[in-house]
């Protein structure tokens, strides 16, 4: 299958742009449907000739560098008539068993996790925040929402989640290190609560 640039058509922004085209009906990623590369080089001003990857509707955007630019996660606000909910820490950590952040979902309201946001300065052994549900209150069992792994990077993710309050569920949140040494970590979770 042969890839043909398109003819740099000037966009709407007054931009240059080249469109890499496949023929009629041909996928970039092969009859197989198996990952592929399409190597493109730039040999002039990244500055002035942009380059974006588009997949559907997601687009991202690629640095001077080669690097990709990530979108950040943009948490909706609360719906009309819910109370927004932010629960979040920052400081040092040298647990490996974890340091929390407990909150019990009030009673006969419905709490939606939108959002897991985290930070860590770089460790050797790296770091990781937990979300989970304790629907007894007491501990044990806990069910696992969400995770992020991070060391020297901040990083988020979509939950959306929904937890109705019975005056014992709680959502803990928990920070760890994957070595006893301290670093600075951050960790938030950001939801609403609503009359079920």
């Amino acid at each position: 299958m042969a890839v043909t640039p398109d003819n740099g058509d000037v966009n709407t922004n007054g931009d240059k742009e080249v469109i890499l085209k496949t023929p009629a009906g041909a996928d970039l990623l092969g009859a197989a449907l198996s990952a592929a590369s399409l190597p493109v080089v730039v040999a002039s001003d990244q500055a002035a000739f942009p380059i974006n990857v588009v997949n559907g509707a997601n687009t991202l955007a690629v640095n001077a560098d080669g690097s990709i630019k990530t979108v950040p996660l943009v948490t909706p606000p609360a719906p009309s008539g819910a109370t927004t909910v932010i629960q979040n820490d920052f400081s040092d950590v040298a647990s490996t068993t974890g340091v929390d952040i407990n909150y019990v979902v009030t009673n006969l309201k419905t709490l939606t996790i939108q959002t897991l946001v985290a930070g860590a300065e770089t460790t050797v052994g790296g770091s990781i925040v937990e979300l989970f549900e304790d629907p007894s209150g007491t501990g044990t069992p806990l069910t696992r929402i969400s995770s992020l792994f991070i060391s020297g990077q901040s990083d988020n993710a979509p939950v959306n989640q929904s937890f109705v309050g019975d005056g014992t569920r709680r959502i803990i949140l928990r920070r760890r290190g994957y070595s006893g040494s301290a670093r600075e970590m951050f960790a938030q979770w950001i939801g609403f609560e609503e009359t079920t």
